[in-house]
């Protein structure tokens, strides 16, 4: 006990280290602000930690009470059982001899515990209030306010310094103040990192710095929406940056960098190139479709070329370059109706057919492999358009990229802006064409001979496509299944699956319709009398045939397939005996021999 009692000074020491720390701001409307600090300290030494000093707080700072330091594990696990309360005292040192400037302001934590904390890492809260606008913290910045709050600082440097900004709700949310740094400075530590997230009735603003050297005072600085905040008063107003002149609409945002103004010009040239390229492949393509295809605003080409590309770049800079993305996306929309075409119209003359005779084909050659569709670079629906479609738009992934360093919100916007392309790919595509009713209703038939194969029932159908070829050609205009039972009823003459289109924008859509062809008062026109009120009744081609067109309510395979299968079972003859040999008819008859006499020969089936 003597030699603990006369140890030597320089025995008795402590060492302190911090490892993190995070701030909440919290902002109210008249610019006064309530600060929460959430510090990570290590302490060790033969000495319990008492007190400890934290530099470079708010001047004007007024303790709050309901501080406490706990255990790290406490403080993670969301237990403050083991919380002791923490005593928080601002001072103002004096300046030393042959300082210039103020000192900072030392915040001193007192810790009420008699025996103090013990070596280990403990989470320390801190909390008091502060008035950034009687500070001059608050300051007008271009349309927006300029909110600035430094930080402490430390005695160590540690990673990932976190500050978080609640604001009230505004219509433009707040974004970061970038840091300006030297060109030769590449590290991260020099950069922010900023998330948004909007509420009903606060917005929060966290900003992120990956690295924080020892001693090094770090400003943090937030650009909100001005109806957020109190306005300023007019002294604060006269003094702050000019703004635009009266008559202007929208303030700029800062200056903007100079080669903004060559990507825009960039940008109108290219939208503009694209717009008429666009309007010449969709004049080339209707007219080998003997139809027209409008664009959706009816402006002759130059001008829809010059009106879509000025209301892209004025869209994209009214949301970056200014604070009104709600005009900037209206602009944008406006710019993809003038880029975008309507639905395909049929010419009269090229309507009308003659008279024609059709043919039976066999499968391959009418149900084989269609041709892809070529000749269109800005169509989606053509393997090049997809192909340029994905390079532009992987562009457009690397622009959202570049602003999201600087804005997420305005990234977002980036994205969103890319419709203007899916305006030009989308619409007025081959697709949207009136097709080539020969080669075109192969898709949709040949997945219903796969399904009536599949059908239980149906193997005995004999499904046959056919073709009609028009009087004086030699190209065929149109393509139908003829599908015929293995023994119908009398007076059954086919059934035809044909197919029509509806054309609209951007695509097409397949409109199925089966149709009966029966002998007018037949046996087969008396067997399908229940199906004629399904169906529209018409003369056929012959004067005593009458035809039975029926449309599926949902123009799918299946539901035609279903009607067909329907159809084949009613007009087929259930009373007809089947061909098969019995026993005695299937005996082998010998090579030469003659029938008895009295016996007659039974006729053969031709």
């Amino acid at each position: 006990m003597l030699l603990v009692a006369v140890r030597p000074a320089h025995a008795w020491w402590i060492e302190n280290h911090v490892l993190g720390d995070e701030a909440r701001v919290q902002i109210e409307r008249s610019g006064k602000a309530v600060v929460e600090h959430r510090m990570i300290l290590k302490t060790n030494g033969s000495v319990r930690l008492k007190t400890y000093e934290l530099r470079g707080i708010d001047r004007d700072a007024s303790p709050l009470p309901n501080s406490y330091v706990v255990p790290m594990r406490s403080g993670i696990a969301g237990s403050l059982d083991s919380a002791i309360p923490l005593s928080l005292e601002l001072e103002y040192p004096k300046p030393r001899k042959g300082e210039s400037g103020q000192p900072l302001a030392v915040l001193k934590i007192k810790v009420d515990d008699r025996k103090g904390l013990r070596r280990g890492t403990y989470l320390f809260v801190l909390r008091y209030r502060t008035d950034l606008r009687a500070r001059g913290a608050i300051t007008r910045d271009g349309a927006m306010v300029r909110v600035q709050w430094d930080g402490p600082v430390f005695d160590d440097g540690f990673d990932n310094a976190r500050v978080t900004f609640q604001l009230p709700a505004a219509p433009t949310p707040p974004r970061a103040v970038q840091e300006t740094v030297p060109e030769d400075d590449r590290s991260l530590s020099a950069s922010f990192l900023s998330e948004v997230r909007r509420g009903t009735e606060h917005d929060e603003l966290e900003l992120l710095r990956t690295y924080v050297s020892k001693a090094e005072p770090i400003s943090w600085a937030v650009r909100v929406d001005q109806r957020a905040l109190d306005p300023l008063p007019p002294e604060e107003a006269a003094s702050a940056e000019p703004s635009m002149p009266q008559g202007a609409v929208f303030a700029v945002k800062g200056r903007p960098p100079k080669w903004l103004a060559a990507a825009g010009g960039g940008l109108f040239l290219f939208y503009l190139l694209l717009v008429w390229l666009k309007a010449r492949e969709v004049k080339r393509n209707a007219a080998q479709a003997r139809a027209t295809l409008p664009p959706a605003i009816g402006l002759p080409t130059p001008l829809r070329a010059l009106g879509a590309a000025g209301a892209l770049v004025g869209g994209v800079a009214l949301q970056l370059l200014f604070d009104q993305p709600m005009w900037g996306a209206g602009a944008v929309v406006l710019a993809c109706l003038l880029a975008a075409h309507g639905a395909a119209r049929l010419n009269p003359t090229g309507s009308m057919r003659g008279p024609g005779r059709w043919l039976s084909v066999t499968e391959g050659e009418a149900l084989g492999r269609l041709p892809r569709p070529r000749g269109a670079w800005l169509d989606v629906s053509t393997r090049a358009g997809k192909v340029l479609l994905f390079l532009l738009l992987s562009a457009v992934g690397v622009a959202t990229w570049w602003v999201s360093t600087r804005s997420f919100t305005e990234a977002l916007l980036v994205g969103f802006d890319s419709v203007a392309l899916l305006a030009i790919f989308g619409t007025g595509t081959l697709k949207s064409l009136p097709p080539d009713m020969a080669v075109e209703p192969a898709r949709f038939l040949r997945k219903l001979v796969r399904r009536l194969r599949k059908k239980k029932g149906m193997a005995d159908l004999r499904l046959v496509p056919r073709i009609r070829i028009p009087q004086g050609e030699v190209d065929p205009d149109e393509l139908r299944l003829m599908v015929v039972p293995r023994i119908p009823l009398r007076g059954f003459t086919a059934i035809e699956v044909g197919v029509t289109y509806a054309l609209g924008v951007g695509a097409r859509v397949a409109m199925p319709e089966v149709l009966l062809r029966v002998v007018a008062g037949s046996a087969c026109d008396q067997a399908v009398a229940a199906l004629s009120t399904h169906g529209r009744i018409s003369p056929g081609r012959k004067p005593d045939e009458r035809v039975i067109a029926i449309s599926p309510r949902v123009p799918t395979v299946r539901s035609t397939m279903e009607i067909t299968a329907a159809l084949a079972i009613r007009v087929m003859d259930h009373a007809a005996p089947r061909q098969r040999p019995d026993r005695q008819q299937s005996a082998p008859v010998r090579t030469g021999s003659q029938p008895k006499s009295g016996e007659e020969r039974e006729p053969q089936a031709a």
